[in-house]
């Protein structure tokens, strides 16, 4: 019986000491990559929701087609199909750990980019929204700048 214990013992001592383990396969796709490429296309959706309307103000729809130029160029110029990317982010999803590092990589590198260009961080284009709609007067609206 004491025999018998050990072994199980040991066979679970095993299988908790290798499923511990901190090594993860290599992500089909690098991190660093990885993660400029979803700034990259979380970026593009930012600025997708840009869309002018008939009266040359913004609404904040989505623009499809816009989207899907700036998707197929992104990827294109990372060497990935839209298959690649979405297998790549399944993967790091399952990782959940690795998921966080890919988001703190871009969180890190968006904030970055934020300071170098802190003209086009978005806030004066949301500020201007915001002074437009208080004023409810379509002839007193000023012109909307482009995020870009």
């Amino acid at each position: 019986m004491l025999k018998k214990f050990e072994v199980i013992f040991s066979v679970v001592l095993l299988f908790t000491a290798v499923s511990c383990n901190d090594k993860h396969p290599d992500p089909p796709v690098s991190l660093e990559q990885m993660s400029a490429v979803t700034l990259d296309l979380h970026t593009a959706e930012y600025f997708s929701q840009y869309v002018k309307t008939a009266t040359g103000t913004h609404a904040l729809d989505k623009n499809m087609d816009s989207l899907a130029v700036y998707y197929t160029g992104i990827l294109k110029h990372y060497g990935m199909s839209l298959e690649d990317y979405q297998h790549a982010m399944g993967w790091y999803t399952n990782h959940p750990e690795l998921l966080d590092s890919l988001y703190a990589h871009i969180i890190t590198a968006a904030s970055e980019l934020k300071a170098l260009h802190p003209e086009k961080a978005g806030s004066s284009l949301q500020q201007e929204t915001k002074d437009t709609s208080a004023s409810g007067n379509a002839a007193e609206q000023q012109d909307i700048k482009d995020p870009a």
